[in-house]
């Protein structure tokens, strides 16, 4: 694999303008899906093995789902302001810096994985009831200046899920 292909292994994550039901609906599983299947990647690593990375210069595998926790977190409160608060805008942070601190160095993978294990149960509930009006509301995004519906933040959240799950397995191999 090329440097792009391993930062990218499932490819570049793409808005599209049009999404069906059933896709929504299969991110939405997606999200549901992934605590378990993250904790069956990383389940019984050594510390060594947890610091392994996917390409030169990534994350280890222990930054990895502590960035998900991070990452993910935010992403739910993203979804929780954008569906009750009118002209939602995203709050950005840096996530090298976030990848850098002393919880995620520190810290063993457990409590990220029970963090994962909580939100992903609540935001996918969340997501489910949510109504094709809601799924359309949009969101403000600074980072790419733009406004982007919850529907393709589903999207790109699952994709988000699959991409590090991906980032895990190969840095295990």
């Amino acid at each position: 694999m090329n440097i792009e292909q391993l930062k990218y292994p499932i490819n570049p994550f793409v808005f599209k303008d049009f999404i069906t039901k059933s896709e929504i609906e299969n991110a939405i599983k997606t999200i549901g899906d992934f605590p378990k299947l993250i904790r069956h990647e990383t389940e019984g690593l050594s510390s060594s093995e947890l610091q392994k990375k996917y390409r030169p210069g990534s994350w280890t595998i222990q930054q990895l789902v502590h960035h998900c926790a991070d990452s993910n977190m935010n992403s739910f409160i993203r979804f929780k302001g954008g569906s009750t608060s009118a002209n939602y805008k995203v709050k950005p942070y840096d996530e090298n810096k976030w990848a850098a601190t002393t919880d995620v160095s520190d810290e063993p993978i457990e409590s990220s994985l029970l963090i994962l294990d909580g939100l992903h149960s609540r935001w996918s509930t969340l997501l489910s009831s949510f109504t094709k009006e809601q799924m359309a509301i949009k969101i403000f995004h600074p980072e790419n200046g733009k406004a982007n519906t919850l529907g393709q933040f589903v999207l790109l959240y699952a994709w988000h899920c699959e991409h590090h799950l991906e980032h895990i397995k190969i840095a295990k191999s």
